[in-house]
C-alpha cells in the first residue's frame, strides 16, 4: 500500500485520512469520485525501484518511502490529470486486440529487471513496433514545452526517462517521442509561442553505455539512502526545488516544487528551514536527526 494516506483539509488544514474524506465527511470540498481518483495505489517494495522514482529527488523518494503523509489537494491534481490523460489512449487496448495488433502496437508494457542487489521496473504508456517509436504521455505547461521543442532539456528528466526504457525494456527502439498535452494553451500561445494545444516532442537517443551507468548510480543512490538516512542529500537549488524569484519584484521568491508539487513538503526539514529563512548547508540533515 502507498504511504499516501490523506489529503490536508482544505478548510481545516488539518490531517484528514481518505477514509474520513470517502466514507465519512458529509461536507465534501470537492467531488468524491475526484477525492477517490487522487489515492495513489501503487505500493513501494523493498530494493524495488521506477524509473520514474529514481529520477525523483533522492530526498523526496525517502521521505515518501519511509513516512506515512498527508497532501494538498493541489500537489496531487496535476498527477491526477496526467493519470487521466494516460487512462484515454489506453482504453483503446480492447479496440486494438480486436483488431488482432496487440503484438505490433503494445500499451502500458511493463519490465523488470535486477541491476545489482535491486530491481528496476518501468512501463512504457505506448510502443509501436511496426516504427519502431517509444512514445510518453505528458501534460506540460508551455514554457517547458517551449524549451524542449528548441532542444533544451535541461530542466527535464524526460530524455534520461525515455532513453532507460528504451534500453531496460525496449532496446530494439529506433525513435523515442513525447505526445504532450499543453495544460495552459490559448490562442494567445498559439500565436505567439507556435505551440499546438498538442505537441509531438522527439526525443534524443543517448549512449546506451552512458544510460546504464547512469542509471546504475541513480539507483544505488536511493538504495544506499534506506539504508544509511545519514547519506540523503539536500534536493538541489534551484533544479530540484524549481526556486524562482523575479527581479521586477524583489519580495518574490518561491521554491515552486517545494510548494505546489512535493507531496512530502510538509515533512521535509530542508523545506522548513527554508520557510523559515534559514540557508541550507551540509550540516542540516545532522542538525534534524533526519
Amino acid at each position: 500500500m502507498s504511504n499516501l494516506i490523506g489529503l490536508i483539509c482544505p478548510r481545516t488544514k488539518k490531517n484528514v485520512l481518505f477514509e474520513h474524506c470517502i466514507h465519512v465527511c458529509k461536507d465534501r470540498c470537492h467531488p468524491l469520485p475526484l477525492i477517490m481518483a487522487l489515492r495513489n495505489t501503487r505500493k513501494t517494495e523493498e530494493n524495488v525501484y521506477h524509473v520514474t522514482e529514481i529520477l525523483n529527488p533522492p530526498q523526496v523518494v525517502y521521505l515518501e518511502r519511509n513516512n506515512k503523509y498527508y497532501a494538498t489537494f493541489e500537489s496531487l491534481i496535476w498527477m491526477t490529470l496526467g493519470t487521466a490523460w494516460h487512462k484515454i489512449p489506453e482504453g483503446q487496448d480492447a479496440k486494438i486486440a480486436a483488431m488482432e495488433l496487440l503484438d505490433t502496437h503494445q500499451i502500458e508494457k511493463g519490465f523488470k529487471v535486477k541491476i545489482g542487489d535491486n530491481y528496476l521496473t518501468g512501463k512504457a504508456d505506448y510502443y509501436d513496433a511496426d516504427n519502431a517509436i517509444l512514445w510518453d504521455y505528458k501534460t506540460m505547461k508551455s514554457y517547458p514545452i517551449e524549451k524542449l521543442l528548441k532542444h533544451d532539456w535541461s530542466d527535464t528528466t524526460y530524455k534520461k526517462q525515455l532513453n532507460i526504457y528504451r534500453v531496460y525494456g525496449f532496446p530494439q527502439a529506433k525513435s523515442l517521442k513525447l505526445e504532450a498535452i499543453v495544460k495552459d494553451w490559448s490562442t494567445h500561445i498559439q500565436k505567439n509561442m507556435k505551440i499546438h494545444p498538442v505537441e509531438t516532442i522527439d526525443v534524443p537517443i543517448m549512449n546506451d553505455v552512458d544510460v546504464k551507468t547512469m542509471t546504475e548510480k541513480l539507483i544505488k543512490e536511493h538504495s544506499d539512502n534506506q539504508k544509511d538516512p545519514s547519506l540523503v542529500r539536500p534536493c538541489k537549488v534551484p533544479s530540484e526545488t524549481w526556486y524562482n524569484k523575479n527581479p521586477r519584484s524583489p519580495n518574490y521568491e518561491v521554491h515552486l516544487r517545494c510548494r505546489d508539487y512535493c507531496p512530502v513538503s510538509k515533512l521535509c526539514p530542508q523545506y522548513q528551514k527554508i520557510q523559515g529563512g534559514g540557508m541550507i548547508d551540509d550540516n542540516y540533515f545532522e542538525e534534524v536527526g533526519l
